[in-house]
């Protein structure tokens, strides 16, 4: 694997892609995108807004739209980034429990064997395993949390935090209203987190927003949905790294 800050056009982001948002449009008016659940708010201003925006300029914006931030501090800004969205809803926790993220992330053959794919992006080259889990553990790159950061988290826990897996309690809560699943987390969860929306997706159609798919992310997730018919592939750009896809079953 290669690092991702050397990917060509690796500065271009799905939202600054226009064929996007009219691919996002185009769904829209075959049948309003009413709930929304993302994985990896950030601050907020990416494809959160991005999406905010788009489906907000139909004069009916979703009726829920949930996005997933696991960074306390990320978190606070996203929540002041999206206040012109008051349907959007920022939540400070993690998409799947810390423990099974470690565990995936520890067992990941493609991560234990990452030099054998020469044309993905990742972003650490030399302990992958240890990079990802220290994002998990909030220590990016393997630094250490600020203290004072530590102690307003430990302080605002009890009110603010969200808890752990809130990927499946919310596709549980959405999974009936045909959502719009926009997977944007953590590079080394993104192929866990793929995974659970199809176990619990299973029996229930849904729209499928893919960031960063020429990347440790979502490479696999990419090739999954090409290889399963239940998958309609509605659009993609490897340049800017999305893809959007609408899965049904077969009685939907």
């Amino acid at each position: 694997m290669r690092l991702y800050s050397t990917a060509p056009k690796a500065n271009i982001r799905m939202q600054d892609d226009d064929s996007l948002r009219q691919a996002l449009l185009t769904l829209y008016r075959q049948k309003p995108i009413t709930h929304v659940l993302e994985t990896g708010t950030n601050i907020g201003l990416g494809s959160t807004k991005f999406i905010a925006e788009t489906l907000a300029s139909q004069n009916a914006p979703p009726h829920q739209f949930v996005t997933i931030e696991a960074n306390h501090n990320s978190w606070r800004q996203a929540k002041e980034n999206l206040k012109p969205f008051p349907w959007v809803n920022p939540l400070w926790g993690l998409s799947t429990s810390r423990e099974e993220a470690l565990r995936f992330i520890g067992r990941d053959p493609v991560l234990l064997d990452h030099r054998k794919y020469p044309n993905v992006y990742i972003d650490d080259v030399d302990d992958p395993v240890g990079f990802y889990s220290n994002e998990i553990a909030g220590r990016l790159g393997g630094g250490t949390r600020n203290p004072i950061e530590k102690m307003r988290e430990i302080a605002d826990r009890p009110r603010f935090y969200a808890g752990e897996g809130l990927l499946e309690k919310w596709l549980e809560a959405l999974r009936s209203y045909e959502p719009l699943i926009v997977l944007d987390s953590a590079g080394g969860v993104g192929y866990l987190e793929f995974n659970t929306v199809l176990r619990v997706m299973a029996k229930h159609p849904f729209l499928m927003l893919l960031d960063d798919i020429c990347h440790l992310k979502h490479f696999r997730s990419y090739q999954d949905i090409y290889n399963d018919e239940r998958f309609a592939v509605v659009g993609e750009s490897k340049e800017a790294g999305w893809l959007l896809a609408r899965y049904q079953t077969a009685t939907s």
